[in-house]
Order: C-alpha cells, then sequence, then structure tokens
C-alpha cells in the first residue's frame, strides 16, 4: 500500500487567534489522529501569527475527518478548516482577475498591429489566470 501525499493529508487552517502556537494547533487537531507536522505561519519580521497554519497527518482519513467541521472553535475563536490542496485550487483557477497597467509616455512597449489600442507584454510577466488590461496615455507608438 502506497503513502499517501501531502494532497490527501495535508489540511489549511485559516481564521486562528494570535495567540495559537504551533503546539495548540496541534494539540487541538491529535484528537484526528496522527499528526506528522502542525505549523502555525508567523510573519518573519514580528514573529506574530499571521493567523492561519497547516497540519499534516499520517491517514487520509484522520485529515478528512478532521475537516468534517469546517468551522472549528480553536482556542476560543471560530477558524476554518479545508484539505489544503483543495484552498490552492480554487486561488490558482481565478480566472477573471484583471490588472491595469497606466503606459505614460514614452513606453518601451511595442504597440500591436491591430485596431483595438493593445499593447504586448513581455512574456513572463503574468501567469495565465491574470489578463493585463493596458490603459495608453500619450504614449510614442
Amino acid at each position: 500500500m502506497s503513502q499517501p501525499n501531502d494532497r490527501d493529508t495535508k489540511i489549511y487552517v485559516a481564521g486562528l487567534p494570535w495567540i495559537t502556537r504551533t503546539e495548540g494547533l496541534r494539540s487541538y487537531f491529535e484528537q484526528f489522529g496522527e499528526i506528522i507536522n502542525a505549523n502555525v505561519v508567523c510573519d518573519r519580521a514580528t514573529r506574530r501569527s499571521r493567523g492561519f497554519g497547516f497540519v499534516t497527518f499520517r491517514e487520509a482519513e484522520s485529515a478528512r475527518r478532521a475537516c468534517e467541521n469546517p468551522n472549528p472553535k480553536i482556542d476560543g475563536r471560530v477558524a476554518s478548516c479545508k484539505l489544503a490542496f483543495i484552498g490552492a485550487r480554487v486561488h490558482n483557477n481565478q480566472s477573471n482577475q484583471n490588472v491595469v497597467l497606466l503606459c505614460y509616455n514614452h513606453c518601451s512597449y511595442n504597440r500591436r498591429s491591430t485596431s483595438s489600442n493593445l499593447w504586448t507584454i513581455p512574456t513572463g510577466i503574468f501567469s495565465n489566470s491574470i489578463k493585463p488590461i493596458i490603459i495608453s496615455i500619450n504614449c510614442v507608438t
């Protein structure tokens, strides 16, 4: 039998109170099964909790049980939890995001040969899920 990967065993927990530390997160979720790793994410500069964390269970069934109540009360505050890969998939599939770029005076972008007043953007600046909208203001064509 193969070992389950993080996709099946890792959960994302959001809405944690600032007082919750990794030990408290681990302590709450131990009731659902053996934990391989638990981590409350902290700001690197201030070392304060950022209000979310991750828990990785040994068994996928433990992670599933932990998420049966999507809004557990941890350290006196209602949090939210879900399998980590579900949150990542939803975040990465947001296809209707737009970025507006203003092109002032001597822009270095090359104008496309279309009548729609669009400009070419260097590759690699935007992912496929972000659609730039360029507004040209006194641009050199």
